[in-house]
């Protein structure tokens, strides 16, 4: 159970309780780290609203889980409101739970489902939600996401999912789930099956519904060996960079990398206008959690990819900033001078190795996170005028733009 103390008329905080295991006994809280809570608003120092600002900020200052406001391990994004359109801003974020390594801490009674994350809509109280969002059960403000698993059910079936809201100044698991029970799409892999394949990571999913139309948006967090996207309806989840590179787990395995329809501004300098067929991927580098800054040090350090079915449209920022083509968009990064968080540099190129008037330079600003550890994820970064994108860059993030 979390259980939220109001501090003030806008603070919250979230408090871990124990849980139950699923021998019946009770299994001691997540222990609370050693920081304060200066030092925690430092790792979740603020980058800005379209990462979940003050909200999702207080949130996890309040649950002393500070990864959860760490941009790689979160996701931002404006659902298909079911016509076309965009919803508000919502994130995605883990808690605790996310980090259970074992299908046998969620084969508990529905009552002590462990909450594996959070989804912040950004919108005011009261707002009606679009139908696609009340789907996923979510209302304004803070949304509960809590998992449970059948006792003896293999790692890929047995899953639900319960969304719920704090009530009383608590984010409590259900204690029945009419109302709160969703349906998981369970993604586990028998090439990637142990529980390290899988990242404690929130992500949004644009998926497929069986009857065609508007995409349908999911969201997941780690369950164990597991990626599970909690749906509203029954779904198909399609990625186009799936099977492209069947090696690697960063391309193989949902949340080290990222995918949506991104928006396309209409007019220059424009918001970004919602668009449901031209899908881009980011995945990051093998073992990019493995680098240092020394590495970056004046050398051009392969990062990311950027990954594209089918070409950008043509007179869009993906094909004119960003120099985007169909199939791979190679990300290096290059750090020089002293400071941590200055001096970066980017390039995107079309090959691996550099090509006369084949590359161009990208704007980096790099994120330090407090000593805490990133997993080495990627992941598009929502914008209002030009969705961009974050990569690992040793201990931090690093946002990256086109010039």
């Amino acid at each position: 159970m979390w259980s939220l103390v109001a501090l003030s008329s806008c603070i919250v905080l979230i408090v871990a309780c124990g849980t139950q295991t699923n021998n019946g006994q009770q299994a001691p809280a997540p222990p609370v780290p050693s920081y304060t809570l200066v030092q925690t608003q430092t790792a979740c120092q603020p980058i800005g609203p379209n990462e979940g600002g003050d909200a999702l900020r207080t949130v996890m200052d309040s649950a002393r889980w500070p990864f959860g406001c760490v941009p790689l391990y979160t996701d931002d994004q404006r659902l298909n409101d079911g016509t076309g359109g965009y919803g508000p801003l919502a994130h995605a974020a883990p808690l605790q739970g996310s980090n259970y390594t074992d299908k046998s801490n969620f084969e508990v009674a529905i009552q002590n489902s462990p909450a594996v994350g959070v989804v912040v809509v950004d919108t005011t109280s009261g707002t009606t939600l679009p139908p696609t969002y009340q789907g996923l059960l979510l209302k304004p403000g803070v949304n509960c996401v809590f998992f449970r698993h059948d006792a003896g059910a293999p790692q890929q079936v047995g899953w639900h999912a319960y969304i719920n809201q704090p009530v009383a100044s608590k984010c409590q698991a259900p204690t029945t789930d009419v109302g709160t029970a969703l349906t998981v799409n369970v993604f586990h892999s028998g090439a990637f099956a142990t529980q390290d394949d899988y990242p404690a990571v929130g992500r949004f999913h644009e998926a497929a519904p069986p009857s065609g139309g508007q995409p349908v948006t999911l969201v997941g967090f780690k369950c164990a060996a597991a990626y599970c996207f909690v749906q509203p309806a029954t779904s198909t989840i399609h990625s186009d960079h799936v099977g492209v590179t069947a090696s690697l787990m960063t391309w193989e395995v949902h949340g080290w990398g990222d995918e949506q329809h991104v928006g396309v501004p209409l007019t220059p300098g424009a918001n970004v206008h919602p668009q449901w067929a031209y899908n881009e991927s980011i995945l990051p580098a093998a073992r990019i959690d493995t680098l240092k800054i020394a590495h970056f040090n004046n050398d051009t350090v392969f990062v990311a990819d950027i990954y594209l079915k089918e070409p950008p449209p043509p007179t869009s920022k993906y094909a004119i900033r960003w120099h985007l083509t169909a199939g791979h968009n190679y990300i290096f990064l290059t750090h020089t001078g002293s400071i941590d968080d200055a001096g970066w540099t980017g390039l995107i190129r079309h090959t691996m190795n550099p090509a006369p008037g084949a590359q161009w330079p990208l704007r980096i600003v790099r994120h330090n996170h407090g000593g805490l550890h990133v997993l080495g994820t990627a992941r598009l970064a929502w914008s209002e005028t030009d969705e961009d994108g974050w990569v690992r860059c040793d201990e931090g993030c690093c946002y990256i733009s086109p010039m």
